[in-house]
C-alpha cells in the first residue's frame, strides 16, 4: 500500500484511497494464504492494473495512457473502496469458498461411507 501513495490519485481523497489499496493488499495476502501460493495474488494484481491501463484510466493517473475509456468525472473514493469491497467478497466466494464447501462434502461424505 505505502508504495500506492505517492500516487497522483491520492487528491481525491486520501484516506478512503489508502483503505481501498490497503484492503487489495489484505484481500491478496488473504488470497495467497489460502491458495498456499503467490501465482493467484499475482495474477490478480496484474489483471487490476492491466484493466486500469487498458480499458478505463483517468486524468490524474499515475500512468496516463490511452485507454478505451476516459473518465471525466474520477467519482467518489468512498464508493470505489465499497463497490471494491463487494467484488472481493464475490471473487471470494466463487474462487475459494466454494472449493472449501466441496471439501467439506467430501470429507462428510468420507465419513459416511466409514460407518
Amino acid at each position: 500500500m505505502s508504495l500506492h501513495l505517492v500516487n497522483p490519485e491520492m487528491s481525491r481523497g486520501p484516506i478512503w484511497l489508502a483503505l481501498y489499496y490497503f484492503a487489495f493488499g489484505v484481500f491478496a495476502a488473504m488470497i495467497t494464504l489460502k491458495d498456499n501460493g503467490l501465482e493467484l495474488a499475482l495474477g490478480l494484481h496484474a489483471a487490476n492494473n492491466l484493466s486500469v491501463l487498458l480499458f478505463l484510466s483517468t486524468k490524474d493517473s499515475a500512468i496516463p495512457t490511452p485507454a478505451i475509456w476516459l473518465a471525466k468525472d474520477t467519482g467518489d473514493p468512498r464508493w470505489d473502496l465499497v463497490v471494491f469491497l463487494v467484488k472481493i467478497a464475490i471473487f471470494y466466494y466463487l474462487l475459494l469458498g466454494r472449493k472449501r464447501k466441496s471439501k467439506l462434502a467430501e470429507i462428510e461424505e468420507r465419513e459416511m461411507s466409514i460407518r
